[in-house]
């Protein structure tokens, strides 16, 4: 394969990760607003729709073998597909977390009178945000953003922390609060994974970028 032709490969296999990122984007944003609407109809177009995003995890990972495995690339080249082996892992592990997400509204019986959730909406918010940042961060190579969205997981957690102390008191206030207290605290646990999948993509974005990777887990 000639230098032409293997740099088509690579902008091929770049593209089909930003792909793979929109989709996922996708996948968390739709969940979001499912939950805030109770939409169960986008909910359950998000369910149905998780397989798109398994499936292009396996196209991207058969991509890069073959890319090393015919082209024994070097150098940043190499870098570069195995921060994108790593990426899909996390990107597949967050449109799956958006399909448990969407799969619990699918039964909850929502009670919004009975549970502020501006709370869990601005974590809702920190992650959508946060998975958003690290593809643009990776698009535009853009290190100083990469390193802002691994600075953000310590909010998300916060959050949850706060959040999940307000489930508790509503448990504890009636015990009929309890089955969607636990729904809830169900979704906020798979939003404050997001966060933690999100900062891996990010610290891959820096390892591309700088050859470094600190893990912040």
């Amino acid at each position: 394969m000639t230098r032409n032709a293997f740099n088509e490969s690579l902008q091929t296999l770049n593209e089909k990760l930003i792909e793979m990122g929109v989709l996922t984007e996708k996948a968390i944003d739709d969940a979001i607003i499912a939950l805030k609407k109770d939409d169960k109809i986008l909910a359950k177009r998000v369910f149905d729709s998780d397989d798109d995003v398994d499936i292009m995890e396996k196209e991207i990972e058969t991509m890069c073998i073959n890319i090393i495995a015919t082209q024994q690339p070097i150098a940043g080249d190499l870098r570069m597909i195995t921060a994108i082996l790593k990426m899909i892992t996390d990107l597949e592990r967050i449109a799956d977390h958006a399909a448990d997400i969407c799969e619990i509204i699918l039964v909850m019986d929502v009670k919004k009178d009975i549970f502020d959730l501006e709370p869990l909406e601005k974590m809702a918010g920190l992650a959508k945000s946060m998975v958003k940042d690290s593809i643009t961060a990776y698009i535009k190579r853009d290190l100083q953003l990469a390193k802002e969205v691994c600075d953000r997981d310590e909010k998300i957690d916060n959050l949850f922390h706060k959040v999940v102390f307000m489930l508790q008191n509503l448990m504890a206030l009636d015990k009929a609060n309890i089955p969607v207290a636990t729904d809830y605290i169900f979704i906020i646990k798979y939003l404050e994974r997001v966060g933690d999948h999100t900062t891996n993509i990010a610290e891959w974005v820096i390892f591309n970028l700088t050859g470094k990777h600190e893990s912040s887990q």
